[in-house]
């Protein structure tokens, strides 16, 4: 999604506080859609943590010598591979996953580093050479998104290649990879790259964190819950991990790369939520948490949850934020009541913030979504995907084209700038639905500025390991590819032409503007 609006020039935080990027950096010596663990599970001999016992950044002493050996090196290396170059524009940001790992990790005592290829300009080659330049022991590589699994697997590659030239044992190390993608299609990750030592599915962090401490502590890993891995070269899978049910006794994820997404234009990303109680065929959430037993849509209280913003302001002087949820709402009168606490507390503490969040349709209220623009908020993700009914279903969306419509409505009357996504095309778009697609999008006077900048108005029907989707399409022989890029026909020819045509044009004409873009800017 594109950044939030510039905000004003009227103080955002204390005085006291540093106002740039560069002094809010200052502050942090030392020491993310978001992995996390469970609390307590029979078969976990881990203990519960507790937010009180978070070791906060200014504390943190994770080696008696220096700072300088838990800098350079550290027993966990936490990376992002670099993302593949897209046409339409992406959000700057941090991943939040690492930050609730590298979180768990440094509360025992353990040294992290964090590494983001696409945040630091990297080259996959650049990459490989500053991750083969520190001394770890566990490389853990985020594949939190599909497009990011690929340039993974190069970057594994890359580093074990040259690792293993070295032929020495203290240079050894274990690989782990999590995200969705992985989490779901393990055996075919596993597969397609033998370099991987182990899949963490679903929900990470305790699951991460006992890996981590049996490879440090010499004792055998494989038996960790939660992880997939090979066994004389066959993809195995060990019993789930069951979700987290309290959010509140997770440590705050730390923001290592804060300051340099800020620095790029990027926001802060906090959460307030985990999962979503929906059942969208296409979507890869529901089927990431259906992996474990637990509820699918999780909260944090209302004060833990402003708390972490109240934090990221003084520390950082963040003023602008993202909320990762899934579905920041939340089902019924209970999750309005919440978001509701959550506005209201951001306004008794003062804290004069931006921020935009995720929601469904059916969850749009207008008192809600006033109280929340009191407190800041300036944009809502829509998950609009059609404007015909027919698609609705076969999505299995459980929302209607007017529900779509008001929700829109409601949003713009306030004042609030709504950011739709939509899928214009699928497997069995036909030229009628594509042309009332077109003409509800008219209707509510959405354009180009106002979609899912990640998507835009091209966008298809992404297939997800593990959803209905992907499942349908195999069962009808229309699946092509491979995991990490499915691609499928369209069975209406004159949709598929147009579909086709316009993504043709879309590749010549949207460098071509961007070159006259930024042309005119330097003139």
């Amino acid at each position: 999604m594109p950044p939030l609006p510039a905000l004003s020039s009227q103080p955002r935080c204390p005085p006291s506080i540093p106002r740039t990027h560069k002094d809010a950096a200052g502050l942090r010596q030392g020491g993310k859609r978001g992995a996390s663990g469970v609390i307590a599970v029979a078969e976990s001999h881990l203990p519960v943590l507790h937010r009180q016992d978070l070791i906060l950044p200014q504390a943190r002493a994770l080696d008696p010598d220096s700072g300088e050996r838990y800098r350079k090196m550290p027993d966990v290396l936490l990376v992002t591979p670099p993302r593949p170059l897209r046409l339409v524009r992406e959000e700057v940001g941090e991943n939040l996953g690492l930050g609730f790992l590298a979180s768990v990790l440094r509360k025992r005592r353990i040294s992290v580093e964090i590494l983001d290829g696409s945040l630091s300009g990297w080259s996959i080659r650049k990459m490989a050479n500053e991750v083969r330049a520190r001394d770890f022991k566990v490389l853990g590589v985020s594949l939190v998104l599909p497009s990011l699994v690929k340039p993974g697997f190069h970057l594994i590659r890359a580093v074990r290649s040259s690792k293993r030239a070295r032929k020495t044992p203290e240079r050894s190390f274990l690989v782990a990879v999590g995200g969705h993608t992985p989490s779901l299609a393990w055996r075919e990750t596993l597969s397609a790259c033998p370099d991987i030592d182990a899949v963490v599915r679903g929900e990470g962090e305790l699951t991460f964190l006992e890996l981590v401490e049996k490879v440090l502590g010499g004792e055998e890993w494989r038996d960790t819950s939660g992880i997939a891995f090979l066994r004389d070269g066959i993809p195995v899978s060990n019993p789930p991990r069951a979700l987290i049910t309290n959010l509140d006794e997770l440590p705050p994820p730390d923001h290592d790369l804060l300051p340099q997404a800020l620095s790029q234009g990027g926001h802060a990303t906090v959460y307030s939520s985990r999962g979503c109680y929906g059942k969208c065929s296409f979507c890869s959430i529901r089927a990431f948490y259906d992996i474990a037993p637990g509820p699918k849509w999780r909260a944090m209280s209302p004060g833990a949850v402003v708390d972490e913003i109240e934090r990221l302001c003084h520390d950082y002087g963040a003023e602008e934020f993202r909320f990762s949820d899934d579905n920041f709402i939340g089902p019924g009168r209970a999750g309005r009541e919440r978001a509701s606490e959550i506005a209201r507390e951001i306004i008794r503490r003062g804290l004069k913030v931006r921020f935009m969040v995720s929601a469904r349709a059916d969850n749009v209220d207008r008192d809600l979504l006033a109280l929340l623009k009191e407190a800041g908020l300036t944009q809502v993700f829509l998950g609009v995907e059609a404007g015909v009914q027919s698609m609705l279903d076969r999505f299995n969306k459980g929302v209607t084209v007017e529900e779509n419509r008001r929700a829109v409505s409601v949003i713009r009357e306030l004042g609030i700038e709504p950011v739709i996504g939509f899928i214009l095309f699928d497997p069995e778009t036909t030229t009628q639905e594509l042309f009332d697609n077109l003409t509800f999008l008219k209707s509510i006077g959405l354009t180009e500025g106002g979609l899912n900048s990640r998507l835009d108005v091209l966008n298809r029907l992404e297939v997800y390991p593990g959803t209905p989707a992907e499942e349908k399409l195999k069962l009808e022989g229309n699946l092509r590819g491979d995991f990490t890029d499915y691609r499928y026909g369209f069975r209406d020819p004159v949709v598929s032409l147009i579909y086709h045509g316009l993504r043709a044009f879309q590749r010549v004409a949207i460098p071509v503007r961007r070159a006259f873009t930024s042309r005119s800017r330097v003139s």
